[in-house]
């Protein structure tokens, strides 16, 4: 079923024996889901690049009001747009990791000058002194 997804549209959403698919007719990919048990829920219909379609979740009707899951939905499609990917886990940044050398100098050279018997050998094998 296609309309413009409204306040009225989501209130008046009757559950059928099937899940009921209302598509947006302002913003292609914008779906509401009502299930049969009566849950109201948000989507974002759009094809992965290798070409299968799916489904993203948005959130639920209760919680979340037309205007906003809708700006939700024109979010997700503009990053699918510009060929990102939004449900991939975000890469590690690089420099959030301290390298092995700021690690020996900040955390293990405490903790050895405090704990070993034999600090200097210790503080050799790390090269931390010349």
């Amino acid at each position: 079923m296609q309309a413009k997804i409204t306040l009225s549209v989501v209130r008046d959403a009757v559950p059928q024996e099937k899940t009921l698919k209302i598509y947006d007719t302002l913003l292609k990919g914008f779906v509401l889901f009502v299930r049969p048990t009566g849950k109201k829920t948000w989507y974002v219909d759009y094809r992965k690049p290798d070409g299968t379609r799916t489904n993203y979740f948005i959130g639920h009707a209760t919680l979340l009001t037309v205007v906003e899951a809708r700006e939700e939905a024109r979010k997700f499609l503009a990053a699918i747009n510009r060929g990102e990917d939004p449900t991939a886990p975000p890469l590690p940044q690089p420099d959030m990791a301290p390298t092995l050398e700021t690690f020996l100098r900040d955390h293990y050279a405490p903790w050895v000058a405090i704990n070993s018997v034999n600090p200097p050998i210790n503080y050799r094998y790390t090269k931390l002194n010349p």
